[in-house]
């Protein structure tokens, strides 16, 4: 899950460690910053087969063969 505050972002991992990951909120770009050092941590971050998103931090992270096995959906 993803907060958006008015001086903050935070992401809680969707997993069962409920592991919470806080940035401020800085100039234009800061959420893309955010989302790399996420990254760069080991989360994972996507868009499940009803376009809800997900996030997992690096130790609840979801196996990429579960991923490659969903439904491609459409783009149209």
């Amino acid at each position: 899950m993803m907060d958006e505050f008015e001086d903050a972002f935070r992401w809680t991992c969707d997993g069962d460690c409920g592991l919470t990951a806080e940035f401020d909120r800085g100039p234009p770009g800061t959420f893309r910053a955010c989302v790399d050092e996420l990254k760069s941590r080991g989360w994972q971050i996507y868009r499940g087969q009803h376009g809800e998103w997900h996030h997992r931090c690096g130790k609840c992270r979801t196996p990429v063969a579960d991923i490659l096995n969903m439904k491609v959906r459409s783009l149209r």
